[in-house]
C-alpha cells in the first residue's frame, strides 16, 4: 500500500512538472513502442506447420520490419509540421502498462494520467497480427483514453521477404491525421467560372482529383463562449497543385454561393474529409 501511494504521488509531480514546461502551440503526440506477439503467440497465427527454422527467420524478420515501421510513421507526423513527437524515453512506463491491459479499444484511468504526464495530447499505437500479415494502426486521445483514428496496413510477402510499404504505413498515418485534425485551407479567389484558387499545396498532401467540402463558419455565442460551427456550402475538386502552397480547383457544388461569399470577401475555407 505504501508503495502504491509513493507511486502515485511520484505521478502527480510528473503531472505538475510537465504540465509547466515545454509548452508549445503544436499538438503533442508519442509514438508508443508497436506490440508484436511472442514466438508462441507468431507461431499459433502464423500456422504451426511451419518448420522451426524457417518460423524463426519470418518471426525475425516481421519484427524488424514492425519495428521500423514506426519510424515511418513517426516521420509521416513530422512531415505534416503541426505536431510535435514525444521524446521514447518517456514513453516506456505507457508502453508497459498498455501491454499489461491487454485491450486495444481504449487506454485506461492509469494509462490516461501517464500520457498526460508526459505532456501528450494524443498516443500513437500500434499492433501486429501475423496470420493476416497486417499491422493496426490506432490513435488514442489523452483526454478520454478512446480511440479516434484507426486504419490498417497489410504486409505482402514475396520470397525476398515483405514488399517495400513505407508508403502505404505513410499513407495510412495521413489517413488517421486528416480524419482527427482536419486541416481548414482557405479558397483564395475566382480563377474563372467555376474554377478557385486554394491556399493549399503538396505540404498539405493534396492531390490531383481530391475532393474537399467547402465550409463558411459561423460562430455562435452560447451561454457566453463563442463556438464555430463549420457550415458545409458545396464541394471542389482539385485539377492541379501548383506547388506546396496553391491548387487549382473546380467547383463542382455550391458554385454560386461560392462565387458571391468570394466576391464579398468573406472567408471561405476547405477541409480535408475521405471520400
Amino acid at each position: 500500500m505504501k508503495t502504491q501511494t509513493t507511486t502515485l504521488g511520484f505521478l502527480f509531480l510528473l503531472i505538475s512538472f510537465y504540465s509547466g514546461f515545454g509548452q508549445s502551440d503544436k499538438t503533442s503526440i508519442g509514438v508508443l513502442e508497436f506490440s508484436f506477439p511472442s514466438i508462441k503467440d507468431y507461431e499459433a497465427s502464423a500456422g504451426k506447420d511451419i518448420l522451426a527454422e524457417r518460423l524463426k527467420v519470418l518471426y525475425e524478420r516481421d519484427y524488424n520490419y514492425v519495428r521500423s515501421a514506426e519510424t515511418y510513421v513517426t516521420q509521416a507526423l513530422l512531415k505534416d509540421g503541426r505536431f510535435q513527437i514525444v521524446d521514447r524515453t518517456d514513453l516506456n512506463l505507457i508502453f508497459n502498462e498498455l501491454e499489461l491491459q491487454k485491450n486495444e479499444n481504449f487506454l485506461d484511468g492509469y494509462t490516461v494520467e501517464q500520457g498526460k504526464s508526459i505532456g501528450s495530447d494524443y498516443l500513437f499505437k500500434a499492433q501486429y497480427f501475423p496470420g493476416d500479415r497486417m499491422l493496426q494502426l490506432n490513435m488514442y486521445s489523452v483526454v478520454d483514453g478512446n480511440i479516434v483514428g484507426s486504419d490498417n496496413v497489410n504486409f505482402r510477402r514475396n520470397l525476398f521477404g515483405i514488399e517495400q510499404f513505407s508508403d502505404e504505413l505513410k499513407e495510412a498515418t495521413f489517413r488517421i491525421v486528416k480524419k482527427v485534425f482536419p486541416e481548414r485551407m482557405p479558397l483564395v479567389k475566382m480563377i474563372k467560372s467555376k474554377e478557385v484558387l486554394l491556399a493549399g499545396g503538396s505540404s498539405h498532401n493534396l492531390r490531383k482529383r481530391d475532393k474537399l467540402r467547402v465550409i463558411r463558419i459561423e460562430v455562435l455565442e452560447i451561454e457566453g463562449k463563442k463556438m464555430e460551427r463549420p457550415v458545409e456550402i458545396g464541394e471542389i475538386e482539385i485539377q492541379e497543385v501548383e506547388n506546396e502552397n496553391f491548387s487549382r480547383c473546380k467547383i463542382t457544388k455550391g458554385a454560386k454561393e461560392i462565387q458571391e461569399l468570394l466576391k464579398n470577401g468573406n472567408q471561405i475555407y476547405v477541409d480535408e474529409h475521405e471520400n
